[in-house]
């Protein structure tokens, strides 16, 4: 398929273009920004300056050459990356009390996919909250991220099938690969820290396999 940019001298790649020829740069940036977008969505593999063109006559962005997709050099669709951070589920609590210097406590997460299609979750970060309560109220006494750690992130990827939720151990996911935290047995009183509960957080990327 042939298509037509204007007039051949009027086109610039982005490796020619100097922005004294960009009238309304704040136009361009947005047709740019919009083509990036779009070569994201559909996973286009070969961007570079080269791939994008600029006609000074019209004042237009163009994106070409992309012939990397919808499939790869090898035919084969490659993955969508579709979901960061709370895009999907993520959830888990500790089966045990924590006490300073005991041994790391595996984490279970429990995750949930609200698509309409699988997703292999490829990296989750789990973080303490320096806020803490007791007895539902807040205990500023007892630093959460200071006396709770977490000595190992999860260091696997899951499938998670479409519109179903489960916990790492439903899933098969080896032990070895859970989160681990600890509660420090620091050089300090931690007795504010008793009875108290402790928050975390939780991101997570994950792509359509």
């Amino acid at each position: 398929m042939l298509v037509d940019f204007g007039v051949e001298n009027n086109r610039r790649d982005f490796n020619h273009l100097q922005s004294n020829q960009i009238p309304n740069i704040q136009q361009f940036f947005g047709q740019y920004g919009e083509w990036c977008a779009f070569d994201y969505l559909i996973g286009s593999k070969d961007r570079h300056k080269g791939n994008y063109l600029y006609d000074i006559g019209e004042n237009w962005v163009y994106s070409v050459d992309n012939e990397e997709r919808p499939y790869d050099a090898q035919g084969q669709f490659g993955p969508f990356d579709f979901a960061v951070n709370n895009s999907f589920g993520i959830s888990g609590n500790a089966s045990a009390p924590f006490y300073p210097g005991a041994a790391p406590q595996p984490l279970n997460l429990v995750l949930a996919n609200p698509y309409n299609f699988d997703i292999k979750v490829t990296g989750i970060t789990v973080t303490i909250q320096t806020a803490t309560t007791k007895n539902g109220n807040p205990n500023p006494a007892c630093n959460g991220s200071q006396n709770l750690k977490v000595t190992q992130q999860f260091n696997g990827t899951v499938t998670l099938a479409k519109k179903t939720t489960s916990s790492l151990s439903q899933l098969g996911t080896p032990a070895s690969q859970y989160p681990l935290l600890q509660m420090p047995d620091l050089p300090v009183n931690q007795d504010a820290c008793q009875n108290s509960t402790f928050r975390m957080s939780y991101s997570g990327t994950a792509v359509k396999p």
